[in-house]
């Protein structure tokens, strides 16, 4: 049997509808049921969007999490076992809201990235809205798979004394750090020159 699945949607009502309609799809399909009515149980809470809205141009950051919150314990009192978000934009709170609310709720990000490594794509294409896109949470996310990469290949016999460069648009300081602390022996940041590339390269391969 699946877990009753809870949805916060209205951000917009189009993607909640599609996300209503693949997780059906998904379903049947996982399951192999003969039965053709087989349908996972899903609960919707339709959000009035103008208020998540206006919260957000607000910067009140800290409300908008626990609104969100609340309608996840909402969906949680009326049986959810578990949640999503059905839109982008609110992923950059979600540690706020799951920290206010006791419904497990499951990451867009987190999903689209693990399906992305698991695929073996190296530039997937994102689409979104202002807010989403010029936020660092798929580039992170994506980053910190990159460096799970490293820790990995680090304990491979053949990859333990092999120089290890680290070519990234990683934004922060701090994700640097870990790829350098993952085994990467240099990190350049995106954009950089050729003569660079080719200065720290020689660089790694002259070491004994």
């Amino acid at each position: 049997m699946t877990r009753t699945i809870g949805l916060i949607g209205g951000m917009t009502p189009e993607s909640t509808l599609e996300y209503y309609q693949l997780l059906i799809r998904a379903t049947r399909e996982r399951l192999r049921d003969p039965d053709p009515l087989r349908n996972p149980v899903i609960i919707v809470y339709s959000l009035d969007l103008a208020v998540v809205a206006e919260l957000q141009r607000a910067g009140r950051i800290d409300e908008l999490a626990t609104h969100l919150a609340g309608i996840c314990e909402t969906l949680r009192a009326a049986g959810a076992e578990i949640g999503a978000l059905t839109a982008n934009t609110p992923h950059l709170y979600i540690e706020a809201i799951q920290a206010r609310t006791r419904l497990e709720l499951v990451s867009i990000v987190e999903a689209t990235c693990r399906a992305s490594v698991a695929l073996g794509l190296r530039r997937p294409l994102l689409l979104g809205t202002r807010t989403t896109m010029e936020s660092p949470m798929y580039r992170d996310r994506l980053a910190a798979d990159g460096i799970e990469l490293l820790h990995r290949l680090r304990e491979l016999p053949h990859y333990r004394t092999t120089p290890m460069l680290v070519l990234s648009d990683i934004g922060s300081e701090r994700e640097v750090v870990r790829a350098l602390e993952a085994g990467a022996d240099d990190c350049i940041r995106k954009p950089f020159s050729p003569t660079e590339l080719l200065a720290r390269v020689e660089r790694l391969l002259k070491r004994p």
